[in-house]
């Protein structure tokens, strides 16, 4: 009868192992479930997420677009606004008005004195900038 006992007991660890192995698959497999879920929640997360990064780089890009045409209307508009302010100074009409107006009148020989001096004379020519005009 110890035979029939040992091979009872045996058949009962045989039972908890398989038990116990097919617990431990269970668990394997609600692991890998919820991982794979978590991964494919995590995946969504991440589509719907760059959707909407190119929705908002879009809609910069847009504005980008209208503020460089508007940048160059006004270019344009301060380009013909320079011209017409160039085209209004008149010489002759300044001369006149100096003359007139003011009582200036032009050097005669005897008010000018010219200089000689050895050293060649020089002239500096700044660049016209925006800030000096």
């Amino acid at each position: 009868m110890k035979n029939v006992s040992s091979e009872y007991e045996y058949s009962r660890i045989k039972q908890k192992t398989i038990a116990k192995k097919v617990s431990s698959d269970k668990f394997r497999l609600n692991v890998s479930a919820a991982l794979t879920a978590l991964l494919a929640i995590a995946a969504a997360f991440l589509l719907i997420r760059t959707l909407f990064v190119r929705i908002e780089l879009t809609e910069q890009n847009d504005i980008n677009v209208e503020l460089e045409a508007e940048l160059k209307e006004l270019e344009e508009e301060k380009r013909r606004l320079r011209i017409e302010y160039e085209s209004r100074i008149d010489l002759d009409e300044l001369e006149d008005r100096a003359e007139n107006e003011f009582g200036m009148q032009k050097p005669s020989g005897s008010q000018t004195i010219e200089i000689d001096t050895d050293t060649q004379d020089k002239a500096l020519i700044f660049a016209e900038t925006e800030k000096n005009g």
